[in-house]
């Protein structure tokens, strides 16, 4: 069933640690009398400074909590209303889509009722004007990725699509001055990439295939990253690296669902994972800001961890969010 089709059919309800609760006394009932949306408030503890009438916002960065992930089982859609500013956050959980279900029927809806201004998509650095990127043809050829979708679907709606991130030079110069390398910050994104690859259950599934991978995604990281392309870092290079860094030899078993995981007192891995996350996650809360300033009415596309680190940021400029619509099984 889909999510409009479970919408649709359910009664009032509240959402309640990720499902519908049909004795609740919430809802939100459209003009044809459907009932779509569950809502709830997020917790939060609402403008600071009780202002009202904001021509500008400015986030406090201070409130960032990197690591601060809280495990949603479903995607969602919070929603944050303050003065004329009105932002709309998908929480993705990063998984393959289907038009018209799930988590697609969400970007759909989002779209369609919320009519954003800007579409701001993870993934896609704030450097680049996304006015004219083929995203359509992307995601056809990559049918199941969200992003992709959302960027499309935003296109085709005539909405500005912007980045979310920083670009991949301020990324390395910011771990250069942490005491990292160039060659620290690709190895930890080669073995991110299988990590997240053998979660998925995608091209990965045993030893070949993990050197298959390398020999294909490297070159492109290389080049992302700015170093010559005729670098010379060899998959055993990458295997040296991986003994160094995470105590282990570079096998398929040996990689684990949290080996890449945003955490400041893990592994070496990890800790260079929490650095790369924070500074993804402060550009991105000044990307939300700077594009609710300059277009009002915002939605942004990001992964759960992004959220649960942004939220209090969030709050503090915009209020309480509402989840107003949900991802059915």
């Amino acid at each position: 069933m889909s999510f409009i089709e479970k919408a649709n059919s359910i009664s009032f309800g509240t959402v309640e640690t990720g499902i519908f609760n049909d004795s609740g006394k919430y809802g939100l009932e459209l003009e044809n009398g459907a009932r779509l949306f569950a809502e709830a408030q997020v917790s939060g503890r609402g403008p600071a400074d009780g202002t009202t009438n904001l021509s500008q916002l400015s986030p406090n960065l201070d409130l960032v909590e990197t690591g601060n992930a809280i495990d949603v089982k479903q995607a969602d859609l919070v929603r944050f209303e303050r003065d004329r500013f009105e932002l709309g956050f998908i929480r993705s959980k990063h998984k393959n889509i289907t038009p018209g279900e799930g988590m697609a029927a969400i970007i759909e809806l989002g779209i369609e009722r919320y009519k954003p201004d800007a579409f701001i998509i993870e993934g896609f650095p704030t450097e680049k004007d996304f006015t004219d990127w083929p995203f359509r043809e992307h995601y056809e050829e990559n049918p199941n990725i969200e992003i992709l979708y959302a960027g499309a679907l935003a296109q085709e709606a005539g909405i500005s699509v912007l980045g979310a991130e920083p670009s991949q030079k301020d990324i390395v110069t910011s771990l250069l001055d942490e005491g990292y390398t160039a060659q620290d910050y690709l190895a930890f994104r080669l073995i991110r990439n299988f990590s997240d690859a053998i979660n998925n259950q995608e091209k990965i599934g045993n030893d070949s295939e993990l050197k298959k991978n390398f020999k294909e995604v490297a070159p492109i990281y290389i080049e992302n990253i700015d170093l010559p392309q005729d670098y010379d870092f060899s998959y055993n290079d990458l295997a040296s690296w991986f003994e160094e860094k995470g105590g282990k030899t570079l096998t398929v078993e040996n990689i684990h669902k949290n080996e890449a995981a945003p955490r400041p007192e893990g592994t070496a891995i990890q800790q260079m994972a929490y650095e790369v996350s924070h500074m993804r996650n402060l550009h991105m809360a000044q990307a939300i800001a700077n594009a609710l300033n300059e277009h009002g009415k915002v939605m942004i596309i990001a992964g759960t961890g992004h959220y649960d680190a942004l939220q209090k940021t969030l709050e503090d400029m915009l209020g309480e969010g509402r989840v107003v619509a949900i991802e059915s099984d």
